[in-house]
């Protein structure tokens, strides 16, 4: 059985608490975890460049592609983030925990 890297996936589910979200990265990233962040449903609404620019020094982020259609959140097209629904699948079974806000 081939033995993960530590880490932890974030699913941002909600528009609500995105200081959870940035502090948990970071707290994650300093404790030496590999951190993996995935907006879908109204959370793509966090996924603004601010938030974005912030995470990128402690995750890789990905939005649902279905997410940012349905919330009207196409901004995010050119930003080369979007995922299938199915990396949800991917990054929940790539890692060894996981949280979702």
């Amino acid at each position: 059985m081939k033995l993960l890297e530590q880490s932890l996936a974030i699913l941002v589910t909600s528009s609500r608490h995105p200081e959870y979200v940035r502090q948990l990265a970071r707290s994650a990233r300093q404790a030496g975890k590999a951190v993996k962040v995935h907006f879908a449903g109204t959370g793509v609404h966090l996924a603004t460049s601010r938030m974005l620019a912030y995470l990128a020094g402690w995750a890789e982020v990905t939005v649902c592609m279905d997410s940012a259609a349905d919330e009207a959140a196409s901004r995010l097209k050119s930003d080369g983030l979007l995922a299938p629904a199915s990396r949800l699948v991917e990054l929940v079974g790539g890692c060894d925990r996981y949280v979702v806000f």
